[in-house]
This record gives structure tokens, sequence and C-alpha cells, in this order.
């Protein structure tokens, strides 16, 4: 079954119009299970928002972190610092890497995720990086992705960020390979993306669709004083994720 509904997005004016895939085979239950996993690796989070707090020495026990940076503006010197500590985190197994509007560039994806180790008992992975401009620099979040393919529960939002189709199709791509991979969640609103070329969507959903729990793709915008009912989803978006679940 599919589910579209609208979601308040933080502090911001708009709502947010999701799709939300529950796949025919698993039951509602399995999705409300894994909230409540994600929301307790969570609480098990270390959380550092300071990088006063980044204590190399400390890294390798780490099993659960959260690294809350969003709102902060973080030069290149201090991004190197939180490479060479994720760098140091071998053992983790639950990834929050919360950069949102942090006015990033494109090279600074690059600093922060270029030559990370194969996190070979990363389960969770949350990457955050909305409202930045990292345009080419989305091609280091795919090569990144390869390099934690034990996922279980991946999360990926870069809304605005002048994404193009080929960076976005290398992301997608990079999650195809995924064999554990169960809860799937990606927003590309607000980018230079046109959908009906992202047929590296429908490929993806169709290497995955006998392991995915449940897939969920960010569909747009409404304005707050808009009816839900009026909102127009892309068809051929929809077409695509419906010819997987029926494939």
């Amino acid at each position: 079954m599919f589910v579209i509904f609208i979601d308040l997005f933080q502090q911001k004016k708009y709502f947010k119009v999701y799709l939300l895939i529950l796949y025919q085979n698993i039951q509602i239950r399995n999705f409300i299970q894994n909230k409540i996993r994600i929301k307790k690796m969570m609480e098990q989070n270390i959380i550092l928002n300071s990088l006063k707090n980044l204590d190399n020495s400390k890294a390798s026990s780490l099993t659960h972190l959260n690294l809350k940076f969003s709102n902060q503006i973080i030069n290149d010197q201090n991004l190197q610092k939180i490479h060479t500590f994720l760098r140091l985190c071998k053992e983790i197994r639950t990834l929050i890497l919360d950069f949102e509007d942090c006015s990033l560039q494109e090279k600074d994806s690059k600093l922060l995720l270029n030559d990370l180790p194969e996190f070979k008992n990363l389960e969770t992975l949350q990457i955050n990086f909305n409202f930045n401009k990292i345009k080419n620099g989305a091609k280091e979040i795919a090569q990144f992705l390869l390099k934690c393919q034990k996922l279980n529960t991946l999360q990926i939002y870069l809304t605005k960020n002048q994404i193009k189709n080929s960076e976005a199709s290398d992301i997608i791509k990079s999650i195809e390979t995924m064999n554990s991979l169960q809860h799937l969640e990606i927003e590309f609103e607000g980018n230079n993306i046109e959908v009906d070329s992202l047929t590296s969507l429908k490929n993806t959903l169709n290497c995955l669709q006998n392991k995915l729990f449940t897939f969920k793709i960010g569909l747009g915008y409404l304005n707050r004083f808009e009816r839900a009912d009026q909102f127009q989803i892309n068809d051929e978006l929809l077409q695509s994720v419906m010819q997987c679940l029926n494939a």
C-alpha cells in the first residue's frame, strides 16, 4: 500500500508532502516497530554539537553518535577536525551527520566525507545537509555510501542544495547494493532535478523491492494556506514507484 501524507517541516511556514510506501508483503506494524527502534538508538547517541567536545581518544569506542552542527558556520579547518574524528569511529553502529543550514559549499562535503574508512558495523545512517549549496559535492555522499553497504536504515536529506540529476543519480545508484537495507528515506526537493530522467530511482527500487519494508520520498511543498487535496503529485514518479511495487 502507499500513503500520501502532509508533515509540518520544522519551523518553516509551509508543509512538506511525502509519498510513503509500505510494501505490500509487510504489515504496518513493522513500520511502527522500526520507528521505535530508531528512537531508542537515537536516545543512546552521544550528541556532539561543539568542536571542543570532539575527543579523538574516545572516538574508537563510540557506537552511537550524533554530530549536531546545524545552523553553524564551519570553516575548512574545523571540517577537517570533524573528518579526522570520524575516521577514528570504527565501531560506530548509528551515525547522524546533521549539518543543516551550515552554508556548506561544494568543497566542504569533500572535506567532510572524502577518504573515510569502510564502516563495517554501521546499521543506521542519517545525513542531513538540507539548505546548503553542496552542488557537485553530492558525489562525495555517493562515494561515502558505497562504504556503508550494511545499513538497515538510511535517511538522506538534501533539500535545496543546487543538486543536478547526475549527482542525485549517483547517490541513488550507491544504494542499489545495500543488501540489508529495509528502511529508506530520501529528500531531494528544491534542487535542479527532473524526475522523468531519474531512471536510477526506478532501477534502485527494483533492486530493493524484496528487501525494503518502507520507502519514503519527499515530493514537494504546500503553502500553508493551500489545500492538501489540490497538491499534484508528479505522475511519472508515482508511476515508476508503483511499477516497482507491482513488478
